[in-house]
């Protein structure tokens, strides 16, 4: 049973990674179509409240009782992923290829071990460190190649780097919160709160809350059910079982999917270095994780 939850909970990694390699692909066919931020607003606003009814069934049900303390993780962890990083990635799709936003955002792991060592003094091995190191070179060919080849729009690729560090660090945080109430509640409430928080952004920028072409409703529909009600159920409940660093490092399987999708349904170009550097990545999550079976971190235990 204990090597079944360890199975689920890659299983679950790996469904949260396909659903997540198409959000860049949806988002950037609507970008022009209705403010990013709007986007981010509604998709989750929408999700967290559709989420409310069976949030509160388990809550009874469990007899879980939210203290305060636990509130304000929540609403950290909102302001963190809803408010910041999500919609810092939405905003990068105006500027950049889906697929480099892609890319960019699945350096996400480099911050978010750097943050454990911060957070939690989570040691560096010399192994971890390489495959650490190939992601960052990897990175480095591909901001080489988009810059000075490409002559991407630097605002995207600022953007998405602070999108993919925020990220990081949200999944740090949540994992220690998703571990004690369950990923459907911290969900369901750091979603509202993080809408809610965004909401004052959207006003002073005088952009609608609610008013949007409904040509792009079938999107909409698609960004806030599948990837973000049940993509993020998946990745919590992946992180339930396996430790935060390994859940985040492998979004590094992102960009191959991601830069499949935008070549073949959104026609973009796929350079040789930006092909090498999305595979030096690569290479640095089979380093990496290869470490964490080797130091017998990730184990069959269950993670409690």
């Amino acid at each position: 049973m204990l090597l079944d939850n360890r199975k689920l909970g890659y299983l679950a990694l790996v469904l949260t990674v396909l659903l997540f390699s198409t959000l860049e692909l949806v988002s950037k066919t609507i970008t022009y179509d209705i403010p990013p931020l709007q986007i981010n607003f509604l998709r989750f606003l929408a999700a967290g409240l559709l989420m409310l009814p069976f949030t509160l069934v388990t809550l009874s049900k469990n007899h879980t009782r939210i203290s305060g303390s636990d509130l304000i993780k929540i609403a950290i962890l909102g302001v963190v992923n809803v408010t910041v990083s999500v919609s810092l990635l939405h905003v990068s799709l105006k500027y950049a290829n889906a697929s480099l936003v892609a890319v960019i955002f699945c350096t996400n792991p480099i911050f978010a071990n750097f943050f454990d060592y911060l957070i939690y003094r989570k040691n560096l091995t010399l192994v971890k460190a390489v495959g650490l190191f190939l992601g960052t070179a990897g990175m480095v060919v591909i901001f080489y190649t988009e810059i000075f080849i490409q002559s991407a729009d630097v605002r995207g690729i600022i953007t998405a780097l602070l999108s993919a560090c925020s990220y990081g660090l949200y999944i740090v945080l949540a994992k220690s919160t998703s571990d004690k109430l369950g990923g459907l509640i911290v969900n369901c409430y750091s979603f509202i709160i993080g809408a809610l928080f965004l909401m004052p952004v959207l006003l002073a920028l005088k952009i609608p809350l609610f008013r949007f072409d409904l040509s792009v409703l079938p999107q909409m529909l698609y960004i806030t059910i599948m990837l973000t009600i049940v993509a993020y159920v998946l990745f919590l409940y992946g992180l339930k079982f396996l430790p935060a660093g390994t859940g985040s490092l492998i979004f590094f399987a992102k960009p191959p999917l991601a830069i499949l999708w935008a070549f073949l349904l959104l026609h973009e170009t796929i350079t040789l270095p930006f092909l090498l550097g999305s595979f030096i990545i690569m290479a640095g999550i089979g380093i990496y994780n290869y470490d964490l079976y080797k130091s017998g971190i990730i184990t069959t235990e269950k993670s409690d």
